[in-house]
């Protein structure tokens, strides 16, 4: 069961699924800088205790190396590295 206040993301990246396209993404920007990106964002200051810094993946697909990717990715993540490298 999905966290309730996901629901407005996972909402978004089901969109994106079904129209992974600029015009889509052009229109649709403000959605994901207001209701997927802050609340992932929320959700990685509570996890300061397990790495450094947080990195976000940027959205956009590197496309130049496969025809099946749509431009954008479905999906929101991160990376950190510890102190001692891992």
């Amino acid at each position: 069961m999905t966290n309730p206040c996901f629901a407005p993301a996972v909402q978004f990246f089901t969109d994106l699924e079904h129209d992974n396209t600029r015009d889509f993404w052009t229109a649709e920007r403000h959605r994901y800088d207001q209701l997927v990106k802050p609340p992932f964002l929320e959700l990685l200051d509570a996890l300061e205790g397990v790495g450094g810094t947080w990195r976000v993946y940027r959205p956009h697909n590197d496309t130049r190396f496969g025809s099946t990717k749509g431009p954008y990715k479905t999906f929101i993540g991160a990376v950190t590295e510890r102190a001692d490298g891992v």
